[in-house]
């Protein structure tokens, strides 16, 4: 789903707002995704996993996650690690053969079908805490980017699949 926010904070009256959406430049976000997940920049649980197994896919949608021990939050890459199911259990490659790496690229869609095999763990940039993915609900949480104050919430818009 494709969401619109709009938020106004209650100090300083800054208004902003964000969209969480997929857009056509999903299958080259998808590529940068993958690109950098094997050079490192998620660290090296997430390059190895997806340097080993070549039936990994991940998730490159933008998501909102917000840090519940300084309420810090940010939007980034899902790059939770997914894989194809049969009879609802996860497929991995066979024994011996030789890993080509993560699948090309699979759509939102499409994992829908698949198995979720991990979330990554992202890491707050302000305290190092672990962020969690956050909801609507949590719009109330979020702190302007320019006081850090709390917000009102203006407008949700939600369009499309």
């Amino acid at each position: 789903m494709n969401r619109s926010f709009t938020l106004r904070c209650f100090s300083c009256r800054h208004q902003y707002g964000f969209t969480l959406w997929v857009s056509s430049l999903y299958p080259q976000e998808y590529k940068t995704c993958i690109k950098d997940i094997r050079t490192g920049k998620y660290g090296t649980e997430w390059q190895e996993l997806f340097l080993k197994e070549r039936s990994f896919a991940v998730d490159a949608r933008e998501t909102l996650y917000l840090c519940h021990n300084c309420r810090d939050w940010d939007i980034q890459p899902s790059l939770a690690a997914y894989l194809p199911k049969s009879e609802g259990k996860p497929v991995f490659s066979e024994k011996g053969a030789k890993p080509s790496g993560p699948v090309e690229f699979v759509s939102p869609e499409q994992l829908r079908e698949m198995y979720l095999y991990k979330s990554y763990p992202h890491p707050c940039k302000r305290c190092g805490s672990r962020m969690k993915r956050a909801n609507t609900e949590h719009l109330l949480f979020l702190t302007c980017p320019r006081c850090g104050a709390e917000n009102e919430v203006l407008t949700v818009i939600d369009w499309g699949e």
